[in-house]
């Protein structure tokens, strides 16, 4: 589900051709919207990283957007942006275990200048990575590209058509890298 939302995001809005540089963190553009940040695979985005806590999620982007919390405080989930998806993702230990983000603009992006939302980025993910990268059709038909290391799995959402991505996902993996995300 959450893979063809980026898809159906990028078909409505088409991807950007912004230039935006990778930076660490903003959050200036309204209380809990962050819309610019380094993504940083097989760790985190924006600053964030996975088995932060809540609190160390909030010192690092301030308050979020919104916030679910269960019956007993402990936090489910954060978004960091008020109309489109920057999701922080808990255990039941209370750490991050999942960030979800597909931000329009250009202004996600690796250190190596690959952007969210931007044509043509989809090439220098693949070429930064060759092999270890794996194109993977999932038992309902849609498509990422995969990279896993040490246990964290970071997956890219493309619009092939147009050689980009619109969605980067992180998060602690304990499979092989073919297992489907729908088991």
């Amino acid at each position: 589900m959450r893979k063809a939302a980026g898809i159906a995001a990028a078909s409505a809005l088409g991807l950007s051709a912004c230039a935006g540089g990778p930076t660490e963190l903003t959050g200036e553009e309204s209380a809990g919207t962050v819309a610019r940040g380094l993504i940083v695979e097989g760790e985190g985005v924006a600053g964030v990283r996975l088995g932060m806590t809540a609190d160390e999620v909030e010192a690092t982007l301030g308050p979020p957007e919104r916030a679910n919390r269960d019956d007993d405080g402990r936090p489910l989930y954060m978004s960091y942006h008020a109309t489109e998806n920057f999701g922080v993702y808990f255990n039941e230990r209370e750490r991050v275990r999942l960030l979800i983000v597909s931000v329009d603009g250009g202004g996600f992006c690796t250190s190596y200048g690959a952007c969210l939302y931007r044509e043509g980025d989809l090439q220098k993910i693949k070429s930064r990575h060759g092999a270890n990268l794996l194109r993977f059709v999932d038992r309902d038909g849609s498509l990422t590209y995969r990279l896993l290391s040490d246990g964290v799995l970071t997956e890219w959402t493309p619009v092939e058509a147009r050689n980009g991505v619109v969605q980067v996902a992180i998060s602690y993996w304990d499979g092989p890298i073919d297992r489907s995300s729908l088991d």
